[in-house]
């Protein structure tokens, strides 16, 4: 496995000290604010992305702090999305459809008769996103909140 990351052992440095953990976490989420991702602002702070995911889900109060960060960084991104929608972009008004109301949303059905396996299951897909290449950004979305449920 070798020597960790300059970056993964500044994270258990600051790990081992609560005061300079919560300095750089602060500043971690002042620049999540800024840049709009946990990778950049990990970046910024120079600490591996996971520590500092890990350090913001283990603390009620920076957890809160991020949700409200993020619901204001995915409002000004909405604003946005509004703006290009008004300069006549079909394919920002399809998307911004399909997040503010059902009817507008994809639908995939998928029916099956032989057994399920993870290459079938991925093979549908694969044959839904060829037929309809608007369906890619919502496969990819319903696979990774599938993803994302896993322990």
């Amino acid at each position: 496995m070798g020597y960790p990351s300059a970056t993964r052992a500044r994270s258990l440095e600051i790990a081992l000290d609560p005061q300079r953990k919560a300095v750089i976490v602060e500043a971690a989420l002042e620049a999540f604010e800024k840049y709009g991702t946990l990778a950049d602002a990990a970046e910024a702070v120079k600490i591996g992305r996971q520590a500092l995911f890990g350090w913001i889900n283990s603390n009620p109060e920076y957890r809160e702090r991020y949700l409200e960060i993020d619901s204001a960084i995915t409002d000004r991104i909405e604003k946005k999305a509004f703006e290009l929608c008004d300069e006549k972009n079909p394919r920002m008004i399809e998307f911004m459809l399909e997040r503010r109301h059902d009817r507008y949303k994809a639908k995939l059905e998928v029916t099956h008769k032989e057994a399920l396996t993870l290459e079938s299951v991925a093979d549908r897909f694969r044959q839904a996103a060829l037929a309809n290449p608007t369906l890619i950004p919502t496969i990819k979305r319903a696979l990774q909140m599938a993803l994302d449920r896993l322990p």
